[in-house]
């Protein structure tokens, strides 16, 4: 769930569908549960490729969200664009 009904926003648990291979600038990164997020910093990375590996988005301060990827060791702060 992006949003209880009370508004309160929650931690969201899926796969990105497809390949991983990080990201350059404005990625957005498709989810196997329907939502898309599009990277929200500058900058890239790049640490090989991963099939299908999970992710956890969380609500940090000031609206913004934080995607990490266990597989790769690596967070990006994401907006969600669908």
């Amino acid at each position: 769930m992006f949003e209880t009904d009370t508004g309160e926003r929650t931690a969201i648990e899926t796969r990105i569908a497809g390949t991983f291979g990080g990201w350059y600038g404005k990625t957005r990164f498709v989810m196997e549960n329907g939502q898309e997020w599009t990277q929200a910093e500058s900058g890239q990375f790049s640490n090989g490729r991963y099939d299908h590996p999970a992710v956890r988005i969380k609500p940090m301060l000031l609206g913004s969200w934080l995607m990490s990827i266990p597989a790769c060791g690596c967070d990006v702060r994401v907006e969600r664009t669908k």
